[in-house]
């Protein structure tokens, strides 16, 4: 009878660790961790960005070659879906003096550069998608936004400063990044806020860090 009840328990438990393992093996697993990125400031990038949400982030600065001058710049990708540059494809990439320069996707799925300006509230937690709808201009040269200057009918983002050699953001500005040249026929809409632009290094690899702000409308 002990031998009996010993080898029924001993099935019992069998089965119920073949139904277990089935069972992990059939559910699926919960594998959308966070991912640390290259440019994130040695952070961790947020997957799934939720719109409506600020999202900081931080795009560290280097040079691919700086024997080649501005050639040799390097250029560093982002994506603003996942705040990280490890996942493709990439809506914008940093390039130029102090990463300063951004560059639209131009290869499918494109993306669009524009900006807005409101002198009534700097807050980018406080701009809507319609007051972007209503207010929006396409960045000078449709591809890149960057210094905002006489060139360029000052349609950038930031001034440079000749005497501190330094570039110093405009807080009532905000870059646009949108998935349609036709803001108002967008269905994916970014409103950047860049905060920081410092001094780039010099005789080193390595260029400015740029510091921010986003969010999906």
């Amino acid at each position: 009878m002990k031998k009996t009840l010993s080898f029924l328990l001993g099935t019992v438990l069998v089965a119920v660790l073949l139904q277990s393992c089935s069972k992990n093996a059939a559910e699926p697993q919960n594998t959308n961790t966070l991912a640390t990125s290259s440019t994130s400031g040695g952070g961790f990038g947020i997957l799934s960005v939720t719109p409506g949400v600020l999202n900081p982030f931080t795009v560290l600065g280097h040079w691919s070659d700086p024997t080649l001058g501005p050639s040799g710049f390097g250029s560093i990708p982002y994506n603003l879906a996942n705040n990280d540059s490890t996942h493709t494809p990439v809506q914008v990439r940093f390039t130029g003096f102090f990463n300063s320069y951004l560059v639209r996707r131009t290869t499918t799925p494109q993306t669009y550069l524009g900006y807005v300006d409101n002198t009534s509230d700097t807050s980018l937690n406080n701009i809507t998608l319609t007051y972007v709808r209503s207010n929006y201009h396409t960045a000078f040269g449709v591809d890149s936004i960057g210094e905002s200057a006489a060139y360029n009918s000052f349609q950038g983002y930031y001034t440079y400063d000749p005497v501190s050699h330094l570039p110093v953001t405009i807080k009532t500005r905000f870059i646009i990044v949108s998935n349609n040249p036709l803001i108002n026929s967008a269905t994916v809409v970014y409103a950047i806020k860049v905060d920081a632009l410092p001094a780039q290094s010099s005789g080193v690899l390595a260029k400015a860090d740029v510091a921010g702000r986003y969010k999906q409308f």
